[in-house]
């Protein structure tokens, strides 16, 4: 945490001393906008506040808010009989609602499993983001992506370490909001041929 707050203020150091130039690579949209060098405090001032306000895409988050019940199906290969086990999640807001915070409780008694997400929309990069960890890595996961249209349906791409496999693997997953009671969360990667398939599904039923 204090690691996370001085490096927000380096950050926000680097941005005044740089005139909050952004970079011609990453910059579009709004972004072109402030490419230039911003000198004055007050204007300064509204750049990040344009940054930090959640917006549109934050909203489209908002269906994912609540309690629920999950259903756990993952494959060990694109053969495979699925595995299924249940569990509960707990989703909130948290910083203003910046951020999707979820708790993740399931597994078995022999083997229980616990997991942490956030999820959230950069403003900057223009890009949803997430960030996973669980009790059964020391690793973390950190993907990124788009949405629909119509903010429904999220697909967001990144790596996993793989201890078997020695190595990082990439992964894409799919969120999708089916109804304001339900939603699916799918992940794909690829098998032993190089074919991506379906190795993991979690059914979100909301708890009544």
């Amino acid at each position: 945490m204090i690691g996370r707050i001085a490096f927000s203020f380096c950050l926000c150091a680097m941005a005044t001393l740089l005139g909050c130039r952004a970079s011609p690579k990453e910059a579009t949209g709004a972004e072109k906008a402030a490419a230039e060098p911003v000198k004055d405090p007050e204007a300064l001032m509204k750049f990040w506040a344009q940054h930090a306000a959640p917006g549109e895409h934050h909203k489209h988050l908002d269906p994912l808010v609540g309690s629920w019940d999950t259903e756990v199906k993952w494959w060990t290969s694109p053969a495979a009989e699925p595995q299924v086990s249940r569990g509960k999640a707990e989703v909130k807001w948290i910083l203003g609602g910046r951020f999707l915070e979820e708790e993740v409780q399931g597994g078995t008694p022999e083997q229980p499993f616990q997991g942490l997400g956030l999820q959230g929309y950069d403003n900057f990069l223009k890009k949803h983001q997430s960030f996973w960890i669980d009790s059964m890595s020391t690793s973390l996961m950190i993907s990124s992506g788009t949405c629909d249209g119509a903010g429904k349906v999220f697909t967001l791409s990144g790596t996993y370490l793989d201890p078997a496999a020695g190595k990082e693997k990439a992964s894409r997953g799919v969120l999708s909001i089916t109804s304001g009671d339900s939603h699916v969360y799918e992940m794909y990667e690829s098998g032993p041929d190089g074919e991506e398939y379906r190795s993991l599904q979690v059914m979100y039923t909301r708890r009544k």
